[in-house]
């Protein structure tokens, strides 16, 4: 039976992780929906517990060549400073920086217990032919690693461990939304009775995804600062949550 409760899949997903027997591990679900802020969240979750030292992410909502991936796995383990100056210097050393790269990549996560992470799968590319890429690359055997895998699939279609991410319930919406305000802020009068309208009026009509909720969370933020906060937030939100 699929995890129903995001405390349920996030324990579930955990085990996954720190179980040695599997290798890999598939979030599906419908668009929006989740599977990547769960994929973020446990990642870090699994690095502060030690199940791993390091979290790669492959988001294959692009294509991607041995140069960029190269360059986006640099940038994670934080080998290419961002600072302006430091970006002119790069490029002035162009010439080299892909052999070096790799070189430092590779050593970088020699011995490490690594979670490669493949963020919406099938989109521009596939599982195989960035597998093959991160295994040139890293140089290691990705057997012996954890790829979790994020896609908009239906269960018929995967093969192995996978976790189904559902919509988030009113009750897991407003939890959500208590976490993201700043403190303070859901004990202004009337915003409780606020977000409770409009998870009760979305959950039903567009869900309630967890980008949608953060993002609600930023206006709530804004809005408690300013004066008649609350009936600018009505106005915001919607006349028609109250009538």
């Amino acid at each position: 039976m699929s995890p129903s409760t995001v405390a349920e899949r996030k324990r579930e997903l955990f085990k996954l992780l720190n179980d040695k027997e599997v290798p890999r591990i598939v979030l599906f679900g419908e668009s929006g929906v989740g599977k990547t802020w769960t994929a973020r969240e446990m990642s870090l979750l699994a690095k502060n517990k030690g199940v791993i030292d390091i979290a790669l992410w492959v988001f294959l909502n692009r294509q991607h060549d041995r140069a960029s991936l190269c360059d986006s796995m640099a940038h994670q383990l934080s080998l290419l400073a961002t600072t302006p100056e430091a970006e002119v210097e790069d490029k002035n050393k162009e010439s080299e920086k892909p052999r070096d790269l790799q070189h430092q990549i590779a050593a970088t996560v020699a011995g490490k217990k690594l979670l490669l992470v493949l963020d919406d799968e099938g989109n521009k590319m596939s599982e195989q032919e960035i597998m093959s890429e991160l295994k040139t690359l890293l140089n290691v055997n990705l057997r012996n690693h954890k790829v979790l895998i994020t896609k908009r699939s239906n269960s018929e279609e995967i093969i192995g461990s996978k976790i189904e991410v559902k919509p988030l319930s009113k009750d897991e919406s407003l939890s959500l939304l208590q976490k993201h305000v700043r403190t303070g802020v859901y004990g202004v009068p009337g915003i409780k009775a606020l977000a409770e309208a409009l998870f009760e009026k979305t959950e039903n009509l567009t869900k309630n995804f967890p980008a949608a909720i953060v993002l609600l969370a930023k206006a709530f933020n804004y809005f408690a600062q300013q004066d008649n906060g609350l009936q600018k937030l009505k106005a915001f939100s919607g006349g028609s949550i109250w009538q």
